[in-house]
């Protein structure tokens, strides 16, 4: 029977890692401790992408000089401003977290 590892862009299963076969016959899986990442920017976007949340709270994915990390938006009124004084409401932006890109991608969800 022939199996079908699902592993994401930049991970790479460690020598003699196990593959775990799941009950459908067709897929298996390597847990997680087993696998090695190498996360850039851009597979970091492809998580998110991959993400469903409510659209009052986006996720920005950035790069500086120190790597890459996430960002969370948060659309609201600006507490500093008093309601009366505008007209909507805009992105505030929330805390950084950053991703080192050895961080197992179920870290990084």
């Amino acid at each position: 029977m022939s199996y079908s590892v699902d592993l994401r862009r930049r991970e790479v299963a460690i020598e003699g890692a196990p593959e775990i076969h799941l009950n459908n016959k067709k897929l298996s899986y390597i847990p997680q401790q087993f696998l090695r990442y190498y996360h850039t920017r851009e597979t970091v976007e492809e998580l998110v992408l991959d993400i469903h949340y409510d659209e009052k709270f986006p996720i920005f994915v950035c790069e500086d000089s120190s790597g890459i990390y996430i960002q969370v938006g948060v659309i609201s009124y600006d507490i500093y401003i008093p309601l009366q004084q505008q007209p909507c409401q805009k992105n505030i932006y929330g805390r950084k977290w950053r991703v080192e890109p050895e961080l197992p991608t179920s870290e990084i969800i």
